[in-house]
């Protein structure tokens, strides 16, 4: 579950994980409601299987972490990733 639904710390890895989910939504057409948060544990390639251990799957999964510390540390390094990575 998000911590913006369980009560927890609110911050930037926050937006970081729903930005992840909001890809993954579009990407895959599932919303978190129907997958319960299962982003997670599923990677997106479980729906679209085209893009399995593609860089987009990879920064996604990385946004969508259940634990923020192993989640982007702020929008500024996700930007840079982005910037680094061949999409």
């Amino acid at each position: 579950d998000s911590e913006l639904f369980v009560g927890g710390t609110v911050n930037e890895r926050t937006d970081i994980h729903l930005l992840g989910a909001t890809l993954s939504h579009l990407i895959t057409g599932l919303s978190p409601k129907e997958t319960d948060f299962s982003y997670s544990k599923h990677p997106i390639s479980r729906y679209v299987p085209q893009l399995k251990n593609s860089e987009i799957e990879k920064m996604i999964q990385k946004c969508i972490q259940v634990d923020p510390d192993d989640r982007y540390r702020n929008c500024m390094e996700l930007m840079q990733d982005l910037d680094r990575r061949p999409i």
